[in-house]
């Protein structure tokens, strides 16, 4: 079986280098391509390179021919994902703007689905996300999610969290909501007007829980976890295939609230010029979005090398940029297009070496 696959691989390389000579035209896979309703492709797991069809229950050849169909992929379904199948997938992901990672996920398989089982729907324009996105501190600008047609009834059956609550970012939430037999489900964060965010997980199959960590999400399939400002947002529950016979869950509005910091000591409270110490700061809110800052300067901001679970403890490796002299040490949390309210300061002193 191994040697199997190795054959497989060295095919699939050769036909890659092949295929680098020929490109295709990408309008030719674009979304608004005419979809191929009898041949619908319904994939329900995330696939790369290494997937077989013994593992992936099939899917590997269906994503090949659905590959081959629009030119992308020269060789012969095989149902091995080997280099020739990441790079076609990738071809396919750049022209219909999705993250090009070349792995099968949550927004490819979506998009796979829309082109093939549904009627013809023009490739969703990214949502801009106002002044407010672990994965940990990449700016979410805008989102390739696909959004819910505006004519999909929703039901409010997330039951958790409830309208009006307030949760402090980082804090374990369990998300609650009405699961059906055979279902995968989608969960995205939306603003409090509607405006998706980002996926906070996604294809949970007949399940009806999740333990969130408040405020972290995905911009994209494969993507970092990120965090969004605080804020109002609320919940939508969907159906992972995108069917129109399955309604969509909302929760009520909620406030995700800031988590303060507050710094009560540094140790060492100094250091020398350009020495590269490790100095630890003592104490609450610390996370890993948690930025050092030196003079209030965004300029000598300093990432932390290591945070406690509590988020009590933090070290960061002293700069080259400092001079010399007495400064003041604050922290902020450093949330896409907005920063935290800053802790309170402490004294720090740089010494000539």
């Amino acid at each position: 079986m191994k040697q199997t696959y190795l054959n497989k691989y060295i095919l699939g390389t050769a036909l890659l280098s092949v295929s680098a000579l020929f490109p295709t035209a990408a309008s030719a896979y674009l979304v608004t391509s005419a979809p191929d309703v009898g041949n619908c492709i319904e994939l329900k797991i995330d696939l790369s390179v290494g997937s077989d069809d013994g593992a992936k229950k099939g899917e590997v050849t269906q994503i090949q021919q659905f590959l081959k169909s629009k030119k992308l992929l020269t060789s012969e379904p095989n149902g091995y994902f080997g280099p020739a199948t990441k790079a076609a997938v990738k071809k396919f992901q750049t022209a219909n703007k999705l993250a090009a990672s070349g792995n099968v996920g949550p927004l490819t398989r979506t998009l796979i689905r829309k082109m093939t089982c549904q009627t013809p729907v023009a490739a969703a324009a990214p949502t801009p996300v106002s002044s407010t996105n672990a994965s940990d501190a990449t700016p979410i600008a805008s989102t390739s999610l696909p959004s819910p047609a505006p004519s999909q009834a929703t039901a409010t059956t997330v039951s958790s969290p409830s309208a009006g609550e307030i949760i402090t970012a980082g804090q374990m939430l369990n998300i609650r909501w009405k699961s059906k037999k055979g279902i995968g489900y989608d969960v995205i964060l939306e603003d409090s007007k509607g405006a998706t965010q980002g996926y906070i997980v996604s294809s949970r199959y007949e399940l009806d829980i999740f333990a969130w960590k408040t405020g972290q999400l995905m911009k994209t399939e494969g993507s970092n976890s990120e965090f969004v400002p605080p804020g109002d947002y609320r919940i939508r529950i969907v159906d992972a295939r995108r069917s129109a016979a399955v309604t969509d869950q909302v929760s009520g509005v909620f406030t995700i609230k800031e988590k303060p910091l507050n710094l009560i000591s540094i140790l060492p409270a100094t250091a020398a010029e350009n020495s590269h110490a490790d100095i630890a700061l003592f104490g609450s809110g610390f996370s890993s979005l948690t930025m050092v800052r030196f003079d209030g300067e965004s300029s000598r901001t300093v990432f932390p090398t290591t945070v406690s679970k509590d988020g009590k403890i933090m070290i960061f490796t002293f700069p080259e940029s400092i001079a010399v002299g007495q400064h003041s040490v604050d922290l902020y949390n450093n949330y896409a297009n907005a920063s935290s309210t800053p802790s309170n300061s402490k004294d720090f002193v740089v010494t000539a070496q």
